[in-house]
């Protein structure tokens, strides 16, 4: 981008030509914090707040943070709870993961390869992208399935679940399965060919 500014450029440009890559340069960095904050809000919140949702069926408090209708929508404060609480829950939800669905891939057979972290610091933004593109999605999928799986658990202890419930929690749990290997399989051979040790 800073290659084409130039060649458009005159020598008479020169302030211009600084703001115009102060600009593309900004452009740049936003569209990488938009990335890492989608990155987030899958990975975590979204994970989170379905477990949340399984929480509410026993919990005032969280029913209030949430808002069981438009009457009761959450107040600014309820909401900066229901964040907090999502984030909270969705860290949760990652430790358990790292401690049964990464231990499971691992075992049958989806081994993290030996990489070369030296390499890192001349790959950082090939590496974040790879992070964004791959493990992010990778987070969003296993951590669901924890979360779907205490929310089915929770919803049928408080009124119980129909057979079509049932049905629908196994084929999202099958679902975001196959996705967490595929993604996670894509993260391990892509960073694999940026770092490894072999090359």
């Amino acid at each position: 981008q800073f290659a084409i500014l130039n060649k458009f450029a005159t020598p008479e440009s020169d302030k211009t030509r600084f703001f115009l890559r102060l600009h593309v340069a900004t452009d740049i960095v936003s569209s990488m914090n938009h990335e890492r904050d989608f990155g987030l809000l899958i990975s975590l919140l979204i994970p989170g707040f379905i477990v949340l949702l399984g929480v509410a069926h026993h919990s005032e408090v969280v029913q209030a943070w949430i808002g069981g209708s438009v009457p009761d929508a959450p107040s600014l404060g309820g909401f900066l709870y229901l964040t907090i609480g999502a984030v909270f829950a969705g860290l949760v939800v990652s430790t358990i993961r790292w401690a049964t669905i990464d231990l499971l891939h691992h075992l049958s057979g989806l081994r993290m390869p030996a990489w070369n972290f030296s390499r890192l610091a001349t790959r950082q933004a090939e590496f974040s992208l790879l992070v964004d593109a791959h493990y992010r999605y990778y987070q969003f999928y296993a951590n669901s399935m924890i979360g779907i799986l205490f929310f089915a658990v929770s919803r049928s202890m408080a009124i119980g679940f129909s057979i079509w419930e049932l049905v629908a929690y196994v084929a999202l749990e099958i679902l975001f399965w196959a996705g967490s290997r595929d993604t996670l399989r894509k993260y391990y051979e892509r960073v694999d060919a940026l770092l490894s040790t072999l090359s």
